[in-house]
């Protein structure tokens, strides 16, 4: 294998990889209501249900994560507006989302947040005899907080925003990293405990499993040995979002600062996110 083409198959498995067996248990629990069964959609959730620290609960219906959405057939199309999706935010940069752009039910919204992502690129990533690099790449891509403002603060004025019953999906990739950042800090910001979001972020390894079952066997040229080794190197851990909120509080003095300063959001529309989307 040459070196750009382990330099593509890598930066690929990053995007949209994680074939692993560590999950937040409770939030599997709820599957059944939870993972919306798209044909041609990946890690397509609700991120509804979850419980906060003042015994409200996260409104089911209103908000949605997901890998890439575009290759939805028409019965993905339908579920997804009987969903009533109408708005979307994108999270890749312009070129990932110009290879693969959204298929979307006409009159919905789009809007391209890639502030930040056009810096991922495969030059960036450790070649495959490097997997040992992996969790300390991950680690600098997590603690760099540099453009979450720019990239976030799109999503969170629109939930303000919208119209009642009009529900929002976000996505990258692969819906693991930067889509998880996103729930991470919408979730927080509804008052849900640290230890859930938590696990809500770590249960990408359990529902993209089997896309990356159907990935990994297009590539031929990748040993079971080697397959097991980027898994490992690649699987979510709670330390990555730590990191995050870590950089965060460095760079903003706490999270609720960045989220005035950064996000737009205030003690009241803090107030009116939490009135809106908990009940």
């Amino acid at each position: 294998m040459n070196k750009k083409t382990a330099f593509k198959k890598i930066f690929t498995l990053l995007l949209l990889a994680s074939f692993l067996p560590f999950t937040g248990k409770s939030q599997i629990a709820d599957s059944s209501r939870r993972l919306v069964k798209m044909e041609r959609a990946a890690n397509f959730r609700d991120i509804g249900g979850y419980m906060t620290a003042t015994g409200k609960k996260v409104k089911w219906g209103e908000i949605y994560r997901s890998a890439e959405i575009s290759r939805l057939t028409d019965q993905d199309l339908k579920t997804f507006k009987d969903r009533n999706i109408k708005q979307v935010f994108d999270f890749r940069g312009k070129e990932e989302a110009a290879a693969a752009a959204d298929k979307l039910p006409e009159g919905t919204h789009y809007t391209l947040c890639s502030a930040g992502s056009n810096h991922l690129g495969k030059d960036a990533m450790p070649n495959l005899k490097d997997l040992n690099k992996l969790p300390n790449f991950l680690i600098d891509f997590y603690g760099n907080v540099d453009s979450l403002a720019i990239r976030y603060k799109p999503l969170f004025q629109a939930m303000l925003t919208s119209a009642d019953k009009e529900a929002i999906l976000y996505h990258c990739t692969g819906g693991r990293d930067r889509t998880g950042i996103a729930t991470a800090l919408i979730l927080y910001s509804l008052g849900v405990p640290q230890k859930t979001i938590e696990e809500d972020y770590i249960a990408s390894n359990y529902y993209l499993k089997n896309s990356n079952k159907a990935m990994f066997s297009k590539m031929g040229t990748l040993s079971d040995e080697q397959i097991e080794a980027i898994s490992t190197a690649l699987e979510l851990k709670p330390v990555y979002l730590q990191t995050t909120f870590k950089a965060l509080e460095k760079r903003y003095g706490s999270i609720d600062q960045f989220f005035k300063d950064g996000l737009g959001i205030n003690e009241q529309a803090r107030k009116e996110l939490v009135d809106k989307y908990t009940e």
